[in-house]
């Protein structure tokens, strides 16, 4: 992960609502998102609600899906609307497909896990670029 990636300490911190602005991108509700990403639901609706902020654990947990759908969206093409919905299947049906990279688990079980965002990541731009090991 490079260094302007990652939160710092001076990173002000995101209101919970971009959960649910995140959610229609990985083709999913807000609870699903939340679930994916490894945060209560119950919590992060009553964040949204009363308006409140993500901790940072969690900001950097949001941080690494937002990098994942940048990656998919380079890979895909990004340009047109039309290449970004087709952008956004193609990645929803991507994250639910088991993969032999991902120890013939589904993508999206990385989501939540430590360093699985970054191998996401790291997959798409290998495809991306025609690097496969």
């Amino acid at each position: 992960m490079e260094a302007d990636d990652q939160c710092s300490p001076e990173m002000s911190p995101w209101p919970a609502e971009v959960v649910r602005q995140l959610a229609p991108a990985f083709g999913m509700s807000t609870t699903g998102m939340a679930r994916i990403l490894g945060m209560s639901r119950h919590r992060v609706w009553r964040q949204i609600h009363r308006r409140q902020k993500l901790s940072a654990e969690d900001q950097q947990l949001v941080l690494g899906a937002i990098r994942v759908y940048v990656a998919a969206l380079k890979l895909c093409g990004y340009n047109t609307p039309d290449q970004r919905a087709w952008a956004r299947r193609w990645m929803s049906d991507w994250l639910r497909t088991p993969s032999p990279f991902f120890d013939s688990q589904c993508p999206l079980s990385q989501i939540s896990q430590p360093n699985g965002q970054d191998r996401l990541v790291t997959y798409l731009s290998q495809v991306r670029y025609g690097v496969y090991t």
